[in-house]
């Protein structure tokens, strides 16, 4: 009886699943030019309601760049973002972006070395 009071009571009061957000690279394959390596990436809001998000770019974990954007629910945000790198081709560099929001934190990432 319980059980069905609380289904009920859910139903009645709008609950429902949590939403999600993408995070995703796009164009990876590119290959880096001398001194820079640059990719583009994209969120896709699935929360169910307009979300800001702040995203970090690091490379080997130092931050470079902040930025925010404030998505409608279902919307799409793409970016191309160009990352300095070191000449040495000997050195590899983690690159991250991550993004914080509701108080969740998400990141990709990718390994990259200069180019000679």
């Amino acid at each position: 009886m319980a059980g069905i009071v609380l289904i009920s009571l859910l139903a009645l009061t709008g609950a429902k699943d949590n939403g999600f957000t993408e995070l995703y690279f796009l164009d990876y394959e590119k290959a880096p030019a001398k001194n820079a390596v640059t990719f583009k990436y994209g969120i896709t809001n699935h929360e169910g309601k307009e979300t800001g998000y702040n995203v970090r770019f690091l490379i080997d974990n130092n931050t470079l760049r902040n930025r925010k954007t404030t998505l409608k629910d279902n919307e799409i945000f793409t970016e191309e973002y160009t990352l300095p790198l070191d000449t040495n081709p000997s050195v590899t560099h983690k690159v991250i972006v991550d993004i914080q929001y509701l108080n969740e934190t998400q990141g990709i990432h990718f390994f990259t070395m200069g180019v000679s």
